[in-house]
């Protein structure tokens, strides 16, 4: 398992640990769950790597816009 380092505002940060106590799980689980939650909803699993933004294959009902934000893969 890899470790990642991120900044969160203060609300959620303090959202995050309520909710752990709430479900009686650690902060870590919790945020894993988040992020677990984020990724099957947004489908991330299904993902390839693509040489361009415009290759990126998805779901039909899908938005595109969803990816707008990546960068074009230089060629090579």
């Amino acid at each position: 398992m890899r470790r990642i380092t991120v900044q969160v505002s203060d609300d959620a940060h303090k959202a995050l640990k309520l909710l752990g106590i709430v479900e009686a799980k650690s902060f870590g689980a919790v945020v894993l769950d988040a992020i677990e939650f984020y990724l099957q909803h947004k489908r991330a699993y299904e993902l390839g790597v693509a040489r361009n933004a415009s290759a990126i294959k998805t779901h039909p009902d899908q938005d595109r816009s969803d990816y707008a934000h990546l960068p074009e893969a230089s060629g090579g």
